[in-house]
């Protein structure tokens, strides 16, 4: 009976084995992915103004309460605009009236659902990827 029950062991360790193999890979992967994605610095309202006045910004996306300046030195920032915006959009305003190159201001629906559920869905993703590769690992081997 030891003999017969011996390569089921064995396939278990195997498949234990394998299992963990593709929990690190995708671990891993997740980190890769994390640390190639550009990250957005958050300035305070001051410091974004006085980026757009001494012309250090190409463009200006306000999404809610949201900010995000694009850069021409192509990094981002973001900060946080009080609602309403009256002294945020101003200073764009008057800093378009005064310069001949002027800032792009765009004002996009912050309220969207896809907006707020699809970064978790993207995030969680990996994860769930996981857990089905273990659940079908698992139930493979049970029919078995």
């Amino acid at each position: 009976m030891s003999a017969s029950r011996r390569p089921d062991a064995l396939r278990g360790a195997q498949t234990l084995a394998l299992v963990l193999v593709f929990v690190v890979l995708g671990l891993m992967l997740l980190y890769a992915y994390r640390s190639q994605t550009p990250s957005v610095f958050t300035v305070p309202m001051s410091a974004a103004i006085q980026d757009v006045q001494a012309g250090r910004v190409v463009s200006v996306t306000i999404a809610g309460e949201q900010g995000t300046l694009e850069l021409a030195s192509g990094s981002r920032e973001r900060t946080t605009v009080p609602q309403p915006d009256e002294v945020f959009a101003k200073a764009v305003l008057d800093y378009n009236a005064t310069h001949p190159q002027k800032v792009n201001l765009r004002y996009e629906n912050a309220n969207g659902p896809l907006q707020t559920v699809g970064p978790v869905l993207l995030s969680m993703l990996p994860i769930l990827l996981i857990a089905a590769l273990v659940f079908l690992v698992l139930r493979t081997q049970r029919h078995s």
